[in-house]
């Protein structure tokens, strides 16, 4: 290879590098910004928007969460769903259409918290009149998360397995979130001790967290 050719490779290749470096340190700032913004900053109540790829199938895998709890650095979140209206079977998976919608109208969208108790352990529920009954708002969007009693969002975590195990179901670090927008995931792997350790792997990149504006 001739001298010129290594050259303008070598120059191509830090060049790249560089463009590479100066994009993600621009869009860390971007993300800092944002994370000390009212409308951005991590907070109960906050909805987590989230895209990923999947590698073989190329497929975009739309996700939205809403913050149910805070416990310093576990933070619980909850699936946005929406219910299965008569003659309309919806499936879990969150659509690009119904993705874009939420985000660009998170001010106007109405998602009700439906409590545990009242939630129904299969994968679509229907939209049912005691279920309108209790949760009136249903009939507008019909978008819905599984939401925790009030006495559940200020829980500590607990001490026994049992409850150790359903206290960190979704439960993901919230260093992770504020200083690298990524959705870094917690499991209670090592049982005797009942210590949360973090799942390997960079974790979900975060598009974008939005605060609804108290009326």
């Amino acid at each position: 290879m001739k001298p010129e050719t290594i050259i303008t490779t070598v120059s191509m290749i830090a060049a790249v590098s560089l463009f590479l470096y100066l994009k993600k340190k621009y869009n860390q700032r971007l993300w800092n910004e944002a994370m000390a913004s009212p409308d951005h900053q991590l907070q109960t109540g906050s909805f987590i928007f989230s895209k990923r790829t999947e590698v073989q199938s190329k497929q975009i895998d739309y996700s939205i969460f809403k913050v149910i709890r805070i416990d310093g650095e576990y933070v619980k979140l909850a699936g946005i769903r929406q219910l299965a209206f008569p003659n309309n079977s919806n499936s879990l998976l969150m659509t690009a259409e119904q993705y874009e919608i939420i985000k660009n109208n998170i001010q106007e969208v109405v998602i009700t918290g439906i409590s545990a108790m009242d939630f129904p352990q299969k994968a679509n529920i229907p939209l049912t009149e005691e279920l309108l009954d209790r949760y009136p708002d249903l009939n507008k969007s019909g978008y819905y998360f599984e939401d925790l009693s009030p006495n559940e969002k200020i829980k500590p975590l607990p001490d026994d397995i049992a409850g150790c195990q359903d206290y960190m179901k979704l439960v993901y670090s919230a260093e992770h979130i504020i200083k690298n927008g990524r959705l870094r995931l917690y499991s209670l792997t090592d049982l005797p001790s009942l210590m949360p350790t973090l799942d390997s792997g960079q974790g979900e990149v975060i598009e974008q967290i939005l605060n609804q504006r108290k009326s």
